[in-house]
């Protein structure tokens, strides 16, 4: 039944990226550089890490940072959830990643809303942004922008390679052809050779982007308190995992990798915001530890469980030579958009 319904999701996909390609729907420019962040297929991806190292990359550079999510909502209003020095919304109205990237970003305004245009023109007139990075973006066609940035799972790579609701393909494949860069993100989950295999796959349909590595590297654990814990306190422990993410293997081979003992996982669907009865039915009688992600960290509740809850800090680890990316005839560039790894 899903496989039947692939065609008509195609057809409207395509259709509205074809008006703007040709002109039909008028693209919107604001006086800032326009960086996206984004992905080809159905989450998991870890572009709101990515979006995050861009951020604090272009405030170490001296310049005005502002990010716009579109928020679990899609809020075609917007928001306005931190202003750089605070957080001005709970997280149910942010969503999730819009609000991690608040609490984490110091100094780095944060808005959300479907209307990115609209809240790029605010971040300009209200924040005086410089720089404008879009989380979830690729699909977001009416602001223009100067650097695509397309994030890969090299765990999950392209699934099974349908589109949705088929398959985890948001667009197809020859949209890749848009990206000036290929980000490949958890290559230490896999081989050399698998990640190689990969680079040479989505470079077929983009030969001339740039393409950067990285992977996560867990700093030290923290507990819902705010408390420290490092990983050679936690190597050996037993660990019960729970998630609500939209690749949840990627957290459970990371896991694994770091010397501790998985003795359970629990799961539920992406952006899953727990109950106290949820938290208190995971079982823990045989753990050291929960251990959830840092995503989830915005939507567990404060409730004192049978073994103490904590979540990893993640430091993004990027890899690659200095990449500039050559300017495509169809956008007007503020700046020549250079990252130095």
């Amino acid at each position: 039944m899903l496989t039947l319904l692939t065609p008509l999701y195609y057809l409207l996909s395509e259709g509205r990226r074809l008006l703007y390609q040709k002109g039909f729907l008028e693209k919107v420019r604001v006086p800032a550089l326009v960086v996206s962040v984004g992905n080809i297929t159905t989450g998991g991806t870890g572009k709101t890490t990515v979006t995050q190292y861009l951020a604090n990359y272009y405030l170490k550079q001296g310049k005005r940072a502002t990010v716009i999510s579109h928020g679990v909502s899609g809020c075609r209003k917007g928001l306005v959830i931190s202003d750089g020095k605070s957080i001005l919304t709970d997280i149910r109205q942010a969503g999730d990643e819009a609000y991690l990237l608040a609490r984490n970003l110091t100094g780095i305004p944060v808005l959300s809303g479907r209307r990115r245009e609209i809240q790029a023109q605010i971040a300009c007139e209200k924040f005086g942004a410089e720089v404008i990075i879009l989380d979830d973006a690729f699909h977001a066609l009416r602001l223009r922008r100067d650097l695509e940035i397309l994030v890969f799972n090299c765990l999950s790579r392209l699934g099974n390679g349908r589109l949705l609701p088929a398959g985890p393909l948001r667009e197809p494949l020859a949209n890749i052809r848009r990206a000036d860069v290929i980000w490949l993100n958890q290559t230490d989950l896999v081989s050399e050779k698998e990640v190689d295999s990969f680079r040479k796959e989505l470079l077929r349909f983009n030969p001339t982007a740039s393409v950067v590595k990285s992977h996560y590297h867990y700093r030290r654990f923290r507990s819902l308190s705010g408390e420290s814990v490092s990983l050679e306190d936690l190597a050996g422990k037993k660990v019960w995992l729970c998630a609500a993410i939209g690749e949840p293997q990627s957290f459970i081979k990371k896991m694994e990798k770091t010397g501790v003992l998985v003795v359970g996982v629990t799961l539920f669907a992406d952006h899953h915001f727990y109950s106290v009865e949820e938290a208190q039915k995971i079982p823990l009688k045989e753990a050291d530890f929960l251990v959830i992600t840092e995503k989830d960290s915005v939507r567990f509740p404060s409730v004192k469980l049978l073994k103490p809850v904590l979540y990893p800090e993640i430091e993004l680890v990027v890899v690659g030579a200095p990449f500039t990316c050559p300017p495509k005839p169809w956008r007007r560039r503020m700046a020549t958009p250079t990252l130095n790894i």
